[in-house]
């Protein structure tokens, strides 16, 4: 087991989730839309604890991580500060972000789950937090069906 190509790979998704959790945090505040405000706190804080879970796992492993938001990230935060600062809030585009962020963790998380020979509490762990993030996916479907339910 290559224990610096699982660390390595666990800064990534880490990373990842620091930017949606950051991401989240500044559509939440700026939505008037108690739905989307809720959601977004909910999956802030699900991030946060999924960014932490995998750094005390790298730090078990003897290769502690600190992760911090990403390049990438702060173009995508900048991004949603467009489309709710200078616009009225754009909701179809910070669904639309939120779920290519997604789709783009998860599709990190495949890659690590069937590229990376992992301990086996450590792929429980991935396949876990991937299967909430596949919920939360279905969730932001419903979310965006009910906002817009009430803005038609």
């Amino acid at each position: 087991m290559d224990t610096a190509r699982i660390v390595n790979r666990l800064e990534e998704i880490t990373t990842k989730l620091h930017d949606a959790e950051m991401g989240y945090k500044e559509i939440a505040r700026a939505t008037d839309h108690p739905a989307m405000r809720t959601w977004c706190n909910k999956y802030a804080n699900e991030r946060y604890n999924m960014r932490r879970q995998l750094e005390s796992q790298a730090s078990l492993m003897g290769r502690p991580i600190d992760s911090s938001p990403s390049a990438t990230g702060a173009l995508h935060r900048a991004f949603i500060d467009v489309k709710i600062n200078n616009t009225d809030f754009d909701f179809s585009a910070c669904i639309n972000e939120i779920e290519r962020g997604s789709t783009s963790l998860l599709d990190e998380y495949a890659d690590v789950l069937h590229n990376v020979k992992l301990p086996s509490g450590l792929s429980r762990t991935l396949n876990d937090q991937r299967a909430t993030i596949d919920f939360e996916l279905n969730s932001l479907t419903e979310l965006r069906d009910e906002v817009e339910s009430v803005t038609a």
